[in-house]
């Protein structure tokens, strides 16, 4: 699987279920210094599921995602994201 040339090809992979796995890097700008990443194992099945069940898991990915930050480093450089 290529490298994203863009965030915009990331959701059309999902969609199109041809990802395993999405690893998100954040990098000094001045030195490349691998500072932050994280790996997430896609798992890809398909099932249908109401709206209100997508709601759910979404908001519980979300409340995941936010726990995070209370204990996420603030990175005192320029950094950016691959």
């Amino acid at each position: 699987m290529p490298v994203a040339d863009s965030v915009t090809s990331v959701p059309y992979w999902l969609y199109k279920c041809q990802v395993q796995k999405l690893v998100v890097v954040i990098s000094s700008i001045d030195n490349s210094e691998i500072l932050e990443r994280w790996q997430f194992d896609i798992e890809s099945f398909v099932r249908d599921k109401s709206p209100k069940v997508i709601q759910e898991e979404i908001r519980s990915v979300i409340r995941q995602i936010t726990a995070t930050v209370t204990f996420l480093p603030l990175l005192e450089t320029a950094c950016k994201y691959v």
